[in-house]
């Protein structure tokens, strides 16, 4: 049994003559050595490899928009400021790797980073225009100081020297809260603040302290109750004293010696 060998040839012709391809037609210009392949509604060139960039252009360079994208709307890797300074890094849709150990870096949400002083950042600059940019900065490295900050880049006109740097700002994250979310519990916020929360027994007319949940490190703000009573009474819950680690109340209402309950929140830091 012979093999017949069979060529296959697509549609080709002069660019002026290629027809409405139908779908998945292919048709070859043979004087722009153009490719189109045929849609439901048009021929639609296929790129070449020699039509898409195979590196983007450092910073500020041009080249051709590839699918309708050009290079700055595009994120890509750049190489960090050379002065070492986060106010003039204002590279478009860029982001670049910073290591403590290449040098000190400046104007970053802790002031400046010291050279050698172990930390490996993460800058990225997201906008549609020079004149407005939002500015990322990633703590990467150590874990123990992971954290995410930003601030804008604003200008009134559309030239980026004119504009200026609003301040730091830093996303809070669920893993910057640490609590006990017992009936007496606490929660320390971002920030420092820490509120705590109790129900206690007592009996009235007399003293009785409570201790926190937890203690606070440098001052109580203020210590608020409130009594659990199925009818109306005239007595309350005076705090008599209280420290860090804990506060005293006395019930004013109520024969003395009965046993009641009254619910207690503290603010500190």
């Amino acid at each position: 049994m012979s093999t017949e060998i069979v060529k296959l040839q697509h549609r080709r012709g002069l660019k002026g003559d290629i027809p409405r391809l139908s779908p998945g037609e292919f048709g070859l210009c043979t004087d722009t050595e153009q490719l189109y392949i045929g849609t439901n509604s048009k021929n639609m060139e296929v790129a070449t490899r020699g039509q898409i960039p195979s590196t983007l252009p450092a910073n500020g360079g041009n080249a051709a928009t590839v699918g309708g994208y050009s290079p700055t709307s595009l994120m890509r890797t750049v190489s960090a400021p050379t002065d070492n300074n986060l106010d003039s890094f204002k590279t478009m849709n860029a982001f670049c790797v910073r290591d403590t150990g290449s040098g000190p870096l400046y104007n970053t949400p802790y002031g400046t980073l010291a050279y050698r002083s172990g930390r490996v950042v993460k800058v990225t600059n997201v906008g549609g225009t020079s004149a407005r940019i939002m500015q990322y900065f990633e703590v990467i490295y150590p874990a123990s100081h992971v954290s995410i900050w930003f601030r804008i880049w604003a200008s009134d006109t559309s030239v980026s020297t004119t504009g200026t740097w609003k301040p730091w700002k830093r996303i809070v994250t669920a893993d910057q809260f640490t609590q006990s979310l017992a009936r007496n519990g606490w929660t320390k916020l971002p920030n420092g603040l820490i509120m705590q929360w109790g129900r206690s027994s007592y009996l009235s007319q007399a003293n009785y302290k409570i201790t926190f949940p937890t203690a606070f490190p440098n001052v109580v703000l203020s210590v608020t109750t409130q009594r659990v009573d199925s009818v109306p009474s005239t007595g309350t819950i005076i705090i008599t004293s209280y420290l860090k680690e804990s506060f005293t109340a006395h019930d004013t209402a109520g024969p003395k010696g009965d046993k009641n309950e009254f619910y207690w929140t503290a603010l500190g830091y």
